[in-house]
């Protein structure tokens, strides 16, 4: 009897893998609802306030909320059932992105800000679930194909779902581009209703999720300092946050200046 494949291709996994792949196209369709709406924020901004300050506040928004939220997450999709929570998780945000389309004064900003931290917050809650799936939806030697498949695609829809998204702006408009953006959520969840996760929940310990993820982030920052390796992992993906982010910050910048008439 031959031995098993030490690895397996990504067509192959695609191909013979159907759990899996109605997960990746969740994801695909969930990140590209992420970064959809991403140059159509911008211009509502910039058509409301004119404010560069407002502009990096988007950033900030879209960022930090993650932050927070992520210790909690990760408690929940331990303890909960991951593909109820990516389902409710696409539900959600598809209603979310919808409170944009009432957004036309500029008096009404601090309602972008909510609800692009609501966005985010929610969509903190669907990436490690989806991550913590993957092992449930995969054999041994197709693990590492799985994950190389879902860390490219980040990459990929993260470029086109952005620039489609402008594209969309500009021709559709912005009301448009959060209608799209409402009904990627609505597909996502389809995929992921479709898909059979078994899991293994976490037994529930006392205590208030809070609680519990408090001490696992604390946990995880002991280990982080007794860990040199990992420590210098985590400060150059930091260190590159920082100038990433200063980067597209300057970058919508400079088209606003290129092209100052296009909102």
């Amino acid at each position: 009897m031959a031995a098993p494949a030490l690895t397996i291709g990504y067509v192959e996994l695609l191909r013979k893998n159907t759990s899996f792949r109605r997960l990746w196209a969740g994801n695909v369709v969930s990140l590209f609802g992420d970064w959809f709406n991403t140059i159509a924020l911008y211009s509502l901004i910039l058509t409301l306030t004119g404010s560069e300050f407002a502009l990096g506040a988007v950033f900030i928004t879209k960022m930090l909320p993650w932050a927070f939220a992520a210790p909690v997450a990760g408690v929940l999709v331990d303890r909960f059932d991951r593909r109820k929570i990516m389902i409710v998780s696409d539900v959600l945000r598809a209603v979310i992105v919808l409170g944009f389309l009432l957004i036309d004064e500029p008096d009404e900003v601090y309602i972008v800000y909510v609800l692009i931290g609501l966005q985010v917050v929610v969509g903190s809650v669907f990436q490690p679930a989806r991550t913590a799936s993957i092992p449930n939806v995969t054999k041994p030697h197709e693990l590492l194909t799985a994950n190389t498949v879902m860390a490219a695609t980040w990459s990929v829809v993260l470029a086109f779902g952005a620039a489609l998204g402008g594209f969309a702006a500009d021709v559709l408009g912005l009301n448009a581009v959060f209608l799209i953006d409402s009904g990627s959520y609505l597909v996502s969840a389809v995929f992921i209703y479709r898909t059979t996760i078994p899991q293994a929940t976490v037994k529930k310990t006392e205590g208030s999720v809070l609680k519990i993820a408090y001490a696992d982030v604390m946990q995880g920052w002991r280990h982080i300092r007794a860990a040199p390796q990992i420590r210098r992992i985590s400060l150059a993906k930091a260190a590159w946050g920082l100038g990433g982010g200063a980067s597209v910050y300057m970058l919508a910048l400079l088209g606003e200046q290129l092209s100052p008439d296009r909102q």
